[in-house]
């Protein structure tokens, strides 16, 4: 739920200030999971090109499609690459996210954030579509 919910608009923004500035950002006890939730959002929105870059958009959802209606398990497949196409440092950053939103998904029953709800919060801003691409399209609906 909380990366559903927006955080408090007021707290996002001194935050992102103060990161923007090079400032330890450091979250206390008052701060929500909804606003640190919406910082994070925000900062994965604002990267000039989405963790899996466009090009790759095409292979992603073909493989996705195919895993989605088990027509193969192709997790081989996905596997290698994100290995192998993605740079450096979106692939750390994408096995960080994966690490954390597995962990999460063990407090699904007190978050109400599932792995479907977190693949509909996260998949926009984890990889971006053209904007002529039908979004129909790509969450599997004919």
């Amino acid at each position: 739920m909380f990366f559903r919910i927006p955080g408090k608009q007021s707290l996002i923004k001194e935050y992102r200030d103060k990161y923007d500035r090079g400032e330890t950002v450091e979250f206390d006890s008052t701060c929500s999971p909804a606003t640190v939730s919406s910082l994070l959002k925000i900062y994965l929105q604002s990267l000039p090109e989405a963790v899996i870059p466009m090009k790759y958009f095409e292979d992603f959802l073909e493989i996705g499609s195919r895993l989605k209606y088990n027509q193969t398990s192709d997790l081989d497949s996905l596997k290698n690459m994100i290995e192998k196409c993605l740079p450096r440092i979106n692939y750390a950053l994408l096995a960080y996210l994966c690490v954390f939103l597995k962990k999460l998904t063990e407090y699904a029953h007190e978050t109400k954030m599932d792995t479907d709800n977190l693949a509909i919060t996260f998949g926009s801003n984890l990889i971006r579509t053209a904007d002529d691409i039908d979004m129909n399209m790509i969450k599997g609906y004919k």
